[in-house]
């Protein structure tokens, strides 16, 4: 199902239009150009266009495998993350999150908690990750990239994070830091 298109159809109905030769103060506007001028590129007049490029838009599906689809509580837009596969690395392979962009109405609502935890699980199953890597992290991914592995820590090793201190920060401690290395070495 289209749940939202940036493709948007144009047409102006009128019954009758002003004429410039008995009604000589006044001219008609041009409101579709200058309307068109002012709107989004995606805008088309033609509705045979447009009715084609809906159907594309329905038609298309991303590049890849869906890993994770979701709803959010008391929200009727569903959500889907998808993984376009590598070409082939030698043995081992540091992979690279090289961007992500949560636009501000959907910010605060877990979707990049929930984007980057699809991420890492994913990779996670792969014996021939060796490291994932962040091309020059906000503070904000940063923070969330903390949270994101302290969830993580607590799922795989629940004995040495507990749930409360990971609610209650949002930044990985020294002290969790320590109780890592500890139990790593």
């Amino acid at each position: 199902m289209l749940k939202a298109s940036n493709n948007f159809y144009l047409n102006i109905h009128y019954d009758e239009k002003i004429n410039p030769t008995s009604d000589q103060q006044l001219t008609p506007d041009v409101i579709i150009a200058s309307l068109s001028q002012r709107l989004s590129s995606t805008i088309t007049t033609n509705l045979e266009l447009f009715l084609l490029k809906i159907k594309a838009e329905y038609e298309y599906s991303p590049f890849g495998e869906q890993l994770l689809g979701y709803e959010l509580t008391g929200h009727e837009s569903s959500y889907f993350i998808h993984r376009i596969n590598q070409q082939n690395l030698p043995n081992k392979t540091r992979p690279q999150i090289c961007e992500m962009l949560i636009l501000p109405p959907y910010q605060r609502k877990g979707h990049g908690r929930r984007l980057l935890t699809a991420i890492y699980e994913d990779l996670r199953t792969n014996s021939r990750v060796q490291d994932i890597k962040a091309e020059d992290p906000s503070d904000e991914f940063v923070a969330l990239r903390d949270l994101v592995s302290l969830e993580l820590c607590h799922k795989y090793l629940p004995d040495l994070f507990s749930k409360e201190s990971i609610l209650k920060t949002d930044r990985v401690t020294k002290e969790m830091i320590d109780k890592a290395r500890e139990v790593l070495n």
